[in-house]
């Protein structure tokens, strides 16, 4: 049940109500003494604490799930939660700007995603080949190595992100990549289309918000309207 909670109040603009839930989920599957809810929790839980810039905290809390789950019986499932939560903790060593560790983390999880095969997608955080190949998008950005990031993105064809909400954070990762190119006409081209794909994902985004109202303040070059237009959609004066 919290598991679908976490799902809905991430698009809530209240994060005293995400906290509480990640750490109602994270303590009752304690109680449960449920490894696998556990995992679940505190994948959720390493979002939060990284997006709040508490990242050694987030990096305890991942390390901490793949002990547990290291411990147990394989199967796909298990191996699943064991991907997410390695790429958790590579996409926190990228926002400490630890290239090396970042990668490390990534190379592991790539290992997990090989082995479970090209069709496996995980339920609870969509880890597959393909959301993986879009974290690396994620973690050069986070380096601020926006060109590496476009060229890990054209080899890797965003269109087979199954789930629509994390294609649409997949096209605000690169449209971050292009603004580190000083890029604004393809910033702005590749945010509308990340609106057009997931409006409710793109309009409670900060990064999103952050652009739009960047390139609102200064467009490019004919398009203030354009400009104008996606900032009144995602709400950003």
């Amino acid at each position: 049940m919290h598991q679908l909670a976490n799902f809905y109040v991430a698009y809530q603009p209240a994060p005293e109500l995400v906290w509480l839930v990640v750490d109602r989920a994270v303590t009752e599957a304690y109680e449960a003494d449920d490894p696998q809810l556990i995992g679940g929790g505190a994948w959720a839980m390493v979002q939060v604490l990284r997006e709040s810039g508490r990242w050694d905290e987030a990096l305890d809390v991942a390390t901490g799930a793949l002990r547990l789950l290291e411990a147990r019986p394989e199967d796909d499932e298990w191996n699943g939660l064991r991907g997410a939560l390695l790429v958790e903790c590579a996409l926190t060593w990228a926002r400490k700007g630890r290239l090396g560790e970042a990668l490390r983390y990534w190379d592991l999880a790539d290992e997990v995603a090989r082995t479970l095969g090209p069709g496996y997608r995980h339920v609870q955080s969509s880890f597959s080949i393909p959301v993986l190949r879009a974290h690396a998008v994620s973690i050069n950005v986070d380096l601020r190595r926006g060109g590496q990031a476009l060229q890990v993105d054209r080899r890797l064809g965003g269109d087979r992100i199954a789930s629509v909400p994390r294609r649409a954070r997949h096209l605000i990762e690169l449209a971050r990549a292009h603004d580190q190119q000083g890029d604004r006409p393809s910033t702005l081209a590749t945010l509308r289309e990340a609106h057009r794909t997931a409006p409710e994902t793109t309009h409670f985004n900060g990064w999103a918000r952050q652009l739009s109202a960047a390139l609102l303040a200064n467009p490019p070059t004919g398009e203030a309207a354009t400009a104008r237009e996606l900032a009144r959609d995602l709400r950003v004066s």
